[in-house]
This record gives structure tokens, sequence and C-alpha cells, in this order.
């Protein structure tokens, strides 16, 4: 018993500061190459021979899914593919057809670390959050892949969540506390008739994290206080980008409506006996 708990405070408190780990890991995780197709399968003998674990190369997705299991196994390297399933996987089950194929039933359905940041709590009293609604058609997807079994949950189709709309953005970043946040892009038309033939309709895409530094760091690295960052695999530079958010906005509105806002849980702690309970 005595062992359990003092297992279980060392854990605690080796991630008591998560945001501090995510900012570590983030900030050496900009040298990978960015390509646009799914980098990473269930491994050798899987329907899916791809690897399990990224190698230099990523997309905008396994990239911050790289850079959450890298946050949360950072104190427990041994646990890093156990956890990076977790994050990949519905439930931690590895398959094709349990992979978190679409971000909107990922998020919806088994999110965790991640948490959604109420929109009212940063959204100046004059702007209204954007609604947006999806129907996911998971056949259209497996048609392109080839793959004839069904996916995880493809009953559970709709989806319909709220966001921060482009122009709304910046003021947004204001009400916002220092530290690191998770953006989910929301399509225009434009992005989605690139891709729908192939992945049907998508409610979110591309994996943005903005980073809002507090003064007293923002002078230490020679920034303007509160002048937010992004960072984001780009397939177009084929390279993580790091960019003003000013900047990035004004880039990306033909493609991106706006913005889902969410954090990482820092309670959130995969021991080896939780990610065994969750899988079981």
């Amino acid at each position: 018993m005595i062992s359990t708990l003092l297992s279980f405070l060392a854990l605690s408190l080796a991630h008591a500061d998560v945001a501090a780990d995510f900012s570590e890991v983030l900030h050496s995780n900009i040298y990978h190459q960015v390509v646009l197709e799914d980098v990473l399968g269930e491994g050798s003998g899987a329907w899916d021979r791809d690897p399990r674990y990224p190698i230099n190369t990523v997309n905008c997705m396994v990239w911050l899914q790289l850079l959450i299991e890298e946050t949360y196994a950072k104190s427990q390297p041994a646990l890093k593919n156990q956890v990076m399933d977790r994050i990949r996987y519905f439930g931690g089950v590895v398959s094709f057809g349990t992979r978190k194929h679409f971000t909107d039933h990922w998020l919806a359905l088994d999110g965790a670390p991640l948490k959604r940041v109420d929109l009212h709590s940063c959204l100046p009293s004059s702007a209204q959050p954007g609604q947006h609604d999806v129907d996911l058609n998971f056949r259209t997807f497996t048609k392109a892949q080839g793959y004839s079994c069904p996916l995880y949950r493809d009953d559970f189709t709709k989806q319909s969540f709220d966001y921060v709309q482009s122009k709304d953005f910046p003021a947004c970043t204001k009400a916002l506390a220092p530290g690191h946040y998770i953006l989910f892009a929301v399509p225009s038309t434009k992005f989605l008739n690139r891709t729908i033939k192939t992945s049907g309709p998508m409610g979110l895409v591309h994996a943005v994290v903005l980073e809002i530094q507090s003064a007293e760091l923002a002078r230490q690295n020679g920034m303007e206080p509160r002048k937010p960052i992004v960072f984001h695999a780009s397939t177009a530079g084929k390279h993580v980008k790091i960019e003003n958010l000013d900047e990035f906005l004004r880039k990306s509105k033909t493609i991106h409506q706006g913005y889902a806002l969410y954090t990482l849980d820092d309670s959130w702690l995969p021991t080896a006996e939780r990610l065994a309970q969750e899988k079981a």
C-alpha cells in the first residue's frame, strides 16, 4: 500500500506541471519533415503495415499526437508506445478499425487528455461562437482506402461544435491565460473541395499549437508581450512552421473559417495500470 502510494505521488509530482513539459517537448519537436499522408499504421503483419511510432516524418495530426505522447510519457519513457497507442486508438486497442481517423470522431468519443475551452470565457461580449455541424461519411473514406471492414462507432456520424471565428480570434487570445492551447481548424468549402472525394465531409482539420507567453517570458525572448505565436506542421512548407498569430490568420483566411480551442488535462496520468484497465 505504501509503495503504491509513493509511486502515485511520484507520478503526480512528475506531471504537476504538464504545461512546462509540453513547452519543452514542443520546442524540441520542430525539426520533423512534414508530409500530407498518415505516416503511421499498425506495424508489421497488420492491414496497414506502417510503423506505430513516427521517425522524423509526420503529418499535422501525427505531430500533435507525438507532442501529447512525449509530454505525458516524459517521466516514464518506457510507456511511450502505450501512451501513443492510447492517443491514436479508441481505448488503446490497436487496429485500423479502431484508429481515430477523424478529428471530430476522436474528440467527441475519446478525446483525453484534450479538454475543450469554454469559448464564452475568452470571446468579447459582442462576439458569438461559430456553430458547425458535420455528418461524417465513413464509407467514402474506407472505400478510398480499400478497407472493407467497419470502423469503430461508425454509427456516430453527426457532430456539432462551436468555434472561434477567425475574425474574433485575436480578441479571444487577449482573455486567455499565458500557456499553450491546441487549435483545430474548421475548414472552408475551398479546403474541403480538395479532400472530400477521399475523406467525405470533415468538421475539424489541421492541428495548430497556440503559444501565449507571459510578459516576463516574452521580454526574455525579445518578443512583444502578449504577442501570440503558432506552431503547426505545414504540408505546404514541408516543415513545422512558427508564425505570429496575425500572419497565420491572414494566410489561412480562405481555407479556415475559425478554430476549436482545447487545453491539456494536467490530471491525466497514463500509468501502466491505468492504460491496461482502459484497454480491457
